[in-house]
C-alpha cells in the first residue's frame, strides 16, 4: 500500500476542483463511485458495481484484467486520480503496543514491528502504519500496522497506470470503513458485512483505534443461506433481502414473508449479533459503558433491508447503515446504498496524499 495514513489531514480539507474515483474491490465485487466538486457541493456522479470472480481476487494481474475494461467504460475525461482499496483477505493487521519514546519516530517504530512479525518475508510486504492518541492519554500508546504483499500491490497499480490512471493510494478496506462510519462527535463501531465475515473498526473522527479483520461468523452470505433455504436463484434472493429483508415475529401481521425471511436468516442473525455483542463488552470493558455511540453497517450485507433495526432492538444501541458525508449529493443512476460507502470514503484520501 503507498500512503502513510498517520500524516493525512482531515477528511474534509480537500481540493476543490478535483475528480476522484474511489474503487473499493471487495470479496465478491468491486464497487466505483466518481466524486467531483460542483455548484458548492461535493456530488457523486457515477457509482457502478462488477462481480468478481474468486480467481480475479486472488491474481492481480486477472483482477487487472477484469477491472481496466470496467474502469474505461466508467470513466471520462478528467477522471484520471483513483484511490482503491484491496479484499480483506488480501490485507493483514496488527496492533503493537508503543512507548511515548517510539511515538517521536513512528517511521522507524513501524518498520521494526514488521521486522518482529514478518521475519525474512518483511521485504515482500508493503504496509501503511498509523496512530491516534486515546482519551485520557498525552501520547499514542498503540501503533496500528495494515500490510498486503508488495508484488501484488505494485502489479495492479503499475497495470491500472498504464491504462492512464494515477493511482494516489491503494488503502486497507477496515481505514476506509472507519472513514464511512466517520463522525467527529462520537465514537462509532463500523461494521463491514461481506459473505459470512465481518470486520469490526472502532474510531473516533474517522481514525481506526481498534479492529477486529475478518471475523468468520456464517458459512455463507445472507443471499446465498436465503437462496438455498428458499429454493430460489441468489439474485431472487438478493433482490428479496433488499426490496423486503427483515421483520419480527411481533410484525407478523400483514408482513409473513419478512418474517419467514428472518426465520430462514435466524443462524446467519444470530452469530452476526453474537459477534457484535463480543466486541461491545470488550470496548466497554476497556473503554467504559459509553465507549461505542453508534453502530454503523456498511459492505454488501447491510444491504439487507430492517438489518439495522434488527440488530438495534437486540443490542441496545442505535445502528444504521451508512451514509452520505453531510453536506454531499448522489447524484449517480445508480441508486446510492451501504454496498458504496466505503468508495465514497476513498475518494476522501485522494486531495492529502
Amino acid at each position: 500500500m503507498s500512503s502513510i495514513l498517520q500524516q493525512r489531514q482531515p477528511p474534509g480539507s480537500l481540493r476543490l476542483g478535483s475528480i476522484v474515483t474511489g474503487v473499493d474491490i471487495g470479496t465478491h465485487s468491486a464497487k466505483l463511485v466518481v466524486r467531483r466538486w460542483s455548484g458548492g457541493c461535493w456530488r457523486i456522479v457515477g457509482a457502478s458495481c462488477l462481480r468478481l470472480s474468486p480467481t480475479a481476487r486472488a491474481n492481480a494481474a486477472e483482477l487487472a484484467r477484469t477491472l481496466r475494461p470496467w474502469l474505461r467504460e466508467q470513466g471520462e475525461a478528467g477522471r484520471r486520480d483513483l484511490v482503491c482499496s484491496l479484499p480483506s483477505e488480501l490485507v493483514d493487521y496488527e496492533a503493537v503496543p508503543i512507548t511515548p519514546e517510539d511515538g517521536d519516530n513512528l517511521a522507524h517504530c513501524a518498520e521494526e514491528s514488521m521486522r518482529q512479525l514478518l521475519g525474512d518475508e518483511t521485504s515482500l510486504a508493503a504496509f501503511d502504519y498509523w496512530c491516534a492518541v486515546s482519551a485520557g492519554k498525552h501520547a499514542p500508546t498503540t501503533l496500528h500496522l495494515a500490510w498486503t504483499a508488495s508484488d501484488f500491490a505494485a502489479q495492479l497499480a503499475s497495470s491500472l497506470t498504464k491504462d492512464g490512471w494515477r493511482v494516489l493510494a491503494i488503502d486497507a478496506p477496515f481505514t476506509s470503513a472507519a472513514c464511512a462510519a466517520a463522525d467527529p462527535n462520537k465514537s462509532t463501531l463500523a461494521v463491514d458485512i461481506g459473505g459470512g465475515q465481518a470486520s469490526l473498526i472502532w474510531s473516533r473522527g474517522g481514525v481506526a483505534e481498534y479492529v477486529r479483520n475478518r471475523v468468520p461468523f456464517a458459512a455463507r452470505s445472507a443471499t446465498d443461506e436465503l437462496s438455498e433455504a428458499m429454493g430460489i436463484r441468489a439474485t431472487a434472493a438478493e433482490e428479496l433481502l433488499a426490496s423486503w429483508g427483515l421483520g419480527d415475529s411481533a410484525e407478523a401481521v400483514g408482513q409473513p414473508l419478512e418474517v419467514a425471511v428472518t426465520k430462514h436468516l435466524a443462524g446467519w442473525l444470530g452469530k452476526l449479533n453474537f459477534e457484535l455483542g463480543r466486541t461491545i463488552q470488550y470496548l466497554q470493558l476497556l473503554h467504559g459503558g459509553s465507549a461505542v455511540a453508534e453502530i454503523v453497517l456498511c459492505g454488501g450485507g447491510a444491504c439487507v433491508r430492517g438489518l439495522s433495526r434488527w440488530l438495534e432492538s437486540r443490542i441496545n444501541l442505535p445502528v444504521r447503515r451508512a451514509d452520505l458525508p453531510s453536506g454531499w449529493h448522489w447524484h449517480a443512476a445508480e441508486p446510492y446504498s451501504p454496498l458504496y460507502a466505503q468508495a465514497v470514503a476513498l475518494t476522501r484520501y485522494g486531495d492529502h496524499q
